[in-house]
């Protein structure tokens, strides 16, 4: 089992997906699993070197009005560990992706 890190700064936005997260694991019969919330990228990099594991990720895209700081904060991770799961999240609509079908 994966831990699994969320970097968000909004409170709301942390719980919603700390509960989906947990609904989809009761879903799945994981049992017991990590999962760590931060609001600041630099807490989250420093807890993800010390466990030395790969991880999955749920990074909003913007922290605390700095733009894109998630997409940064995906680049370290990135390098240090290339097969972690990384899932960009965001509540603002010009980060979304259009598709046409």
């Amino acid at each position: 089992m994966y831990p699994i890190y969320i970097l968000e700064d909004d409170i709301i936005q942390q719980n919603r997906l700390k509960e989906a997260i947990n609904r989809y694991a009761v879903s799945k019969q994981w049992g017991d699993y990590q999962c760590e919330v931060f609001d600041d990228g630099q807490e989250l990099l420093t807890a993800f070197e010390k466990s030395g594991e790969k991880a999955l990720f749920f990074l909003d895209l913007e922290i605390k009005g700095v733009k894109r700081l998630g997409l940064e904060v995906a680049k370290v991770i990135y390098k240090t560990s290339p097969f972690s799961l990384i899932v960009f999240v965001s509540t603002h609509s010009e980060y979304s992706l259009l598709v046409s079908i």
